[in-house]
């Protein structure tokens, strides 16, 4: 779930969980993102959009000492809900993140690839 702004440079807070972390059952992510409008395009009376992303993130669980955190950059493309002008309210998002994950004492690789999809609010 994500708040944020609209407009060409945008601001986004949000809260993710990770189920895949060291077979660990899951980890709770609070994120701030900041994206930038590449283009946007109407489907139907919907505007779409296609943003760049970076993505800075702290996890935290119970079950290990570990709170992971992560920094990613990556694309979203956004479908919004509200067919108004200025294409405020709920939109879905269907995103891909590549990053480095930190804070862990694990010896893989801490890089990953990570797809989603969000629901965001424009207020």
């Amino acid at each position: 779930m994500l708040f944020g702004s609209s407009g060409r440079f945008a601001m986004q807070v949000g809260v993710t969980s990770d189920a895949r972390y060291s077979g660990v059952t899951r980890v709770v992510y609070v994120f701030v993102e900041p994206r930038f409008r590449l283009t946007q395009w109407s489907l139907g009376t919907h505007a779409m959009t296609l943003e760049l992303c970076a993505r800075a993130a702290q996890g935290a669980q119970e079950t290990v000492s570990e709170d992971p955190g992560y920094l990613a950059g990556g694309m979203l493309m956004n479908y919004h809900l509200d067919h108004r002008r200025g294409a405020r309210g709920w939109m879905a998002g269907l995103e891909l993140l590549v990053g480095q994950l930190g804070n862990v004492s694990s010896q893989t690789d801490h890089t990953f690839v990570r797809g989603g999809l969000s629901l965001s609010w424009l207020p």
